[in-house]
């Protein structure tokens, strides 16, 4: 489980606004074949040096608020990069006078005339020339929770300060500075496309969700690792319900009764409540095998 030196500066970041520790995140580092698919898909952890010796600088003009055309250094994967194959690799950044370990990945550049609320990438700011094909940008994703034999958990930075969606911090390397990707994911987006992708082969379910309110004195949401299985308390974990396949977001609920925690379905989080699918019986089954080889606590 997740060292106390871990959880300390967990949560430090929490009280100062930088994460939200509820909102966990992963990376599944082993193979799994999506369903209808004969491909083997995974997330390859590099080295910082294998990493930084396979991204390329490129420079692309962009528009700043004051319409005036500016500049911009760019570091990309270069060309070789192919799926499957989704490289990452961990390293330190300094902010608010924190070291702080962070995944770094890589997302495909943004379209023409992209903004934040499509790239993510800048504020206010618009491609000037032709969107750029097959090249990927290097940009942290956000703070390292914990890396285990099967995922690195992760969890977004958030900005508190007004209209500032990126800001620049130490660099990784010594090429120029990299992006940092604030809010690049919610629960929302980051466990449905999971749900979508792989439970319902690309489909909406066609089951109706069970929704569980989490904004009163009863059910409360927290983060894996102060999960108390004999507590009115409810998590999100990767589970293997359908073999070989991508772990989906499992829901955990404890129970004060028994002491036992449930296994409720397939589901994601929005603002105070939660939303899930329940599972069949085979299903089910495989979850709680799978929870139980990474949590051991639903025995």
């Amino acid at each position: 489980m997740l060292k106390e030196e871990n959880r300390n500066l967990l949560n430090k970041l929490d009280n100062l606004g930088l994460i939200n520790q509820r909102d966990i995140f992963w990376r599944q580092i082993t193979p799994f074949i999506l369903r209808n698919s004969h491909v083997s898909y995974f997330t390859k952890p590099y080295s910082q040096v294998e990493f930084m010796s396979k991204l390329d600088q490129i420079q692309y003009k962009i528009k700043s608020k004051t319409d005036s055309l500016i500049k911009q250094n760019f570091l990309v994967w270069n060309n070789s990069f192919r799926k499957p194959i989704s490289p990452i690799f961990s390293t330190q950044i300094k902010l608010n006078s924190l070291q702080i370990p962070v995944i770094v990945s890589i997302d495909p550049m943004p379209p023409e005339r992209a903004d934040i609320g499509t790239s993510q990438y800048r504020q206010n700011l618009e491609i000037q020339q032709k969107p750029i094909h097959n090249k990927y940008l290097a940009n942290v994703k956000g703070v390292i929770v914990e890396k285990t034999d099967n995922f690195w958990f992760w969890t977004p930075l958030l900005n508190n300060k007004t209209n500032e969606k990126n800001q620049r911090v130490s660099n990784f390397s010594k090429i120029n500075k990299s992006l940092i990707n604030y809010n690049s994911a919610s629960s929302e987006n980051f466990y449905m496309s999971l749900i979508l992708t792989e439970w319902n082969g690309g489909k909406r379910p066609q089951q109706k969700t069970i929704s569980l309110d989490l904004g009163g004195r009863t059910s409360r949401l927290v983060p894996y690792y102060l999960f108390n299985p004999k507590q009115d308390e409810v998590i999100i974990y990767p589970a293997d319900i359908l073999r070989d396949t991508l772990y989906l977001p499992t829901v955990i609920r404890g129970d004060p009764i028994k002491g036992t925690p449930q296994v409720l379905g397939v589901g994601f989080y929005k603002g105070d409540k939660l939303y899930y699918w329940s599972l069949n019986k085979t299903q089910e089954k495989k979850a709680k095998k799978s929870l139980i080889n990474h949590l051991g606590f639903l025995e």
